[in-house]
């Protein structure tokens, strides 16, 4: 069964109307008839997706909702059987029919079947479709992509969306995305995108070294002004070491008043070290005033003690929403 619901954690919401298509039951949400977040299971395959948004369309219509919708978000992940025409159907209605979108949200993670193809697709239309975005997040770490699509991607992002709020990207896995394209990633997020509020990304893989990590960082001077959200996840890297940390920390120069949400999760990297994490930690404590939430998760990191641990737990203690792994 699929469940569509407003919020993860709200589960008091009313439906509006009801999909069912090949013997999978579809609620929608209603926020204001505003927003739609759907949350599905690994059993997609094409033919439901192109269902479901044929039927969304046609009951969005029937209520006039198409001119009114602003927030979609789609998520499922390992559907093994999701193609790059699937999501091209899925797609395709959206881009057609919700013009005044502000937030898209697709998540396909560990959807294997989904390729480049996908990412080129959905930036060839997505600037002239959809010109009134605010916020992106675009899920597709586990699938099939390389640095080809995500710099088409990338390209349509900062060509179409200067101003936008928030961008969340999920490139785990990715083919041959390493320093060179960090670098050339974070010049165009740091020196195009400077209203950027809320910033998460997704990593991992064999090419994530100290190179990848220097080159995110490099250009977060101008970017930094107006964050207010910073997230960073880069789990299972074998080759990142504690100078990965000193480049992230020799960018917290100044203080950052805005940044009230920082989390760098960093688990099974097993060459950081106590030295790295406090070297940070330093950093963090002497410019970052205002953090009300701070998440610092180095689990199996075998030479990140329990010590430093409990010592950092004691000397961010007055943030309100601390978490020390």
């Amino acid at each position: 069964m699929l469940a569509i619901v407003k919020n993860e954690l709200d589960r008091n919401w009313e439906p509006i109307f009801e999909i069912e298509t090949q013997e999978k039951f579809l609620i929608v949400a209603k926020e204001d008839k505003s927003m739609f977040d759907f949350f599905g299971n690994h059993r997609l395959d094409d033919k439901m997706l192109r269902d479901f948004s044929k039927e969304l369309v046609q009951k969005s219509s029937e209520i006039n909702l198409c001119k009114d919708l602003k927030n979609f978000s789609f998520c499922t992940h390992d559907s093994i059987k999701v193609t790059d025409q699937g999501v091209k159907d899925l797609t395709s209605q959206i881009f057609a029919h919700f013009p005044r979108l502000e937030r898209f949200v697709l998540d396909f993670s560990e959807c294997a079947k989904l390729t480049d193809a996908t990412l080129k697709g959905i930036s060839a239309k997505i600037g002239a479709s959809l010109p009134q975005l605010k916020s992106i997040g675009f899920y597709f770490g586990g699938c099939k992509i390389t640095r080809e699509g995500v710099n088409s991607l990338m390209l349509a992002i900062r060509t179409h969306y200067p101003a936008l709020n928030t961008l969340s990207l999920d490139l785990k896995g990715c083919e041959k995305f390493g320093e060179e394209e960090m670098r050339n990633f974070a010049f165009h997020i740091g020196n195009s995108m400077t209203n950027l509020e809320i910033f998460r990304l997704f990593l991992s893989g064999d090419q994530i070294n100290d190179g990848v990590v220097k080159g995110l960082t490099m250009h977060f001077g101008a970017l930094s002004r107006n964050l207010k959200w910073l997230e960073l996840h880069i789990p299972q890297s074998r080759k990142l070491t504690n100078q990965a940390l000193k480049s992230l920390a020799n960018q917290i120069q100044a203080p950052l008043e805005k940044l009230t949400i920082l989390k760098l999760i960093l688990p099974d990297c097993h060459q950081l070290t106590d030295e790295g994490v406090h070297a940070l930690a330093i950093k963090i404590e002497t410019y970052l005033l205002n953090l009300k939430t701070l998440e610092l998760k180095f689990k199996r990191c075998p030479l990140v003690t329990p010590m430093l641990k409990r010592v950092l737990q004691e000397k961010f203690k007055g943030i309100p929403q601390l978490c020390i792994e």
